[in-house]
Order: structure tokens, then sequence, then C-alpha cells
């Protein structure tokens, strides 16, 4: 389901392709709801994060996300991610970092109570920075994962070129999120299915900046 056509006849090859190995445009358009579960494993500096995560979608705007994760197969943490809109609100608790602990954030007006830490609430200036961080940075995530599940974007698909590998070659198309940043969408030659997808951005989910490739 693409909101508007791909640009340029190598583009439209690679996605028209891979919108018929998932059964074609018109059967993904009618996808209002979806649910998603699996298994995270991901890197963040010294640690390593690993658990299970549910994804639920309601379109065009609505997205919850529930993750139980572990560091290092120890402490663990419990989040929970809900965009509503332009309404966002973020829940973590967990005895990670020492001592059982709860946070909360809210955004589109709602308020935000003490860090997990319990050393106290941040200024009104810091609690709205945080909270427009962290819905844009959500925002993002959730147009980069219906990419990845439904070749769903708001702006046009652009060709990049193809990709070598030992495995075999990718068609490689591009798309901007709704934070400007390109994001790279890798398609199997041979099978039209995404492979992967690329960017460079600042870290999510509130664990600090830095530059990143997924």
């Amino acid at each position: 389901m693409l909101a508007r056509p791909l640009t340029g006849r190598r583009v439209a090859e690679g996605g028209n392709d891979a919108l018929a190995k998932f059964g074609g445009a018109d059967k993904l358009s009618g996808v209002k709801t979806l649910q998603v579960n699996g298994t995270t494993k991901r890197a963040n500096g010294n640690f390593n994060l690993e658990g299970d995560t549910e994804l639920f979608f309601e379109l065009p705007d609505k997205f919850r996300r529930n993750e139980s994760l572990t560091i290092g197969g120890g402490t663990g943490i419990d989040r929970k991610d809900i965009l509503n809109g332009n309404e966002f609100s973020s829940e973590v608790s967990g005895d990670a970092f020492g001592g059982r602990g709860r946070g909360r954030f809210a955004g589109g007006g709602g308020g935000a109570q003490g860090g997990a830490d319990g050393r106290g609430a941040p200024t009104p200036e810091q609690q709205e920075r945080l909270r427009e961080f962290q819905r844009r940075n959500l925002q993002s995530e959730v147009s980069r994962l219906l990419i990845a599940l439904l070749l769903k974007s708001d702006t046009p698909f652009r060709w990049i070129g193809t990709a070598q590998a030992p495995e075999g070659s990718a068609d490689v198309l591009e798309v901007k999120t709704p934070d400007g940043v390109a994001t790279r969408v890798f398609i199997d030659a041979m099978s039209h299915i995404p492979l992967m997808l690329s960017w460079t951005g600042p870290a999510g989910r509130g664990f600090g900046r830095g530059g990143r490739r997924h």
C-alpha cells in the first residue's frame, strides 16, 4: 500500500513486485489493524537487550508497543509506548539499573511524573523537550515499521540502485520518514521480499543520542 506512486520505472518495478509478493496493493490497502509478536535483540552501548515485543497498529495513526526486555539475561525492563494521533505516552518499569522503579511521560497536553530513579521531576521545559523528542522519534519508528511490514509510505520512493552481497542482489529504494531522515529499503531481487531497512539518525527509546544504522 503506497500512499503515492513510486517514481521511475525501476522503482515501480521493484516496489510493485514486492507488493505483489505481499498479495497486491489492493489487499494491503485494506489493512486497518495489524498485530505483530516477536523477539527483540539489540545492543545499546555496553548493554545487550533482549526479550519479547508486541506491536499493535490501528491505521492511520494509532500504535502501541509492549516490550519485556532483560539486560544481559539478568535485570529486566517493561516498557509500553502508545501513539494516538499526536498524543504520546510512555511507561517504563523494572528492576534494571538497581532497584525497582517506575516512570511515565505523557504528551499532547499530559503531565509528567518523576524519573524512574526517584530523584525528582525535571523542569517543565525539560519535560516538554523530552515529550516532543519521544513523540517525533516514535512517529518515525512507526513509519519505518509500516514501510517494512506493508511497504506503506506517505512520501514517494526513489530508485537508488542494486546492492550486491555473497547471498545475492537486492533492489535499493529510498524514502524519507516524517523526521526527514532518508531510509533505504533493500528488496531481494529474486523473491521481491524486503530484507532490511537502513538509515542514520539519533538513537531512540530514551537511551540517549548518537548515530545508528539498522
